[in-house]
């Protein structure tokens, strides 16, 4: 059996994520852990992102969140 490695570039280039996004959802246990190889090199095991990629919802309106004009991403609109 073979496992293929994902580096950085190639798992940002999967995702569409920017370095912060990834590290944010990698660190709230959201996104496939990264594995050392040796100092200074990270990879991710190919499967495991190519998984979570499938597993992910289809965004549509019913599940996209309302956003207050002017307001911040991410938080709720006032009633």
């Amino acid at each position: 059996m073979s496992v293929k490695m994902m580096r950085r570039p190639e798992v940002l280039a999967a995702t569409g994520f920017s370095n912060s996004t990834l590290h944010r959802l990698e660190k709230a246990g959201v996104f496939p852990g990264r594995r050392r190889l040796s100092t200074g090199i990270v990879s991710w095991i190919e499967s495991e992102v190519e998984d979570w990629i499938i597993g992910r919802s289809t965004v549509n309106a019913e599940t996209v969140q309302k956003v207050a004009p002017g307001s911040k991403r991410g938080r709720k609109p006032k009633a």
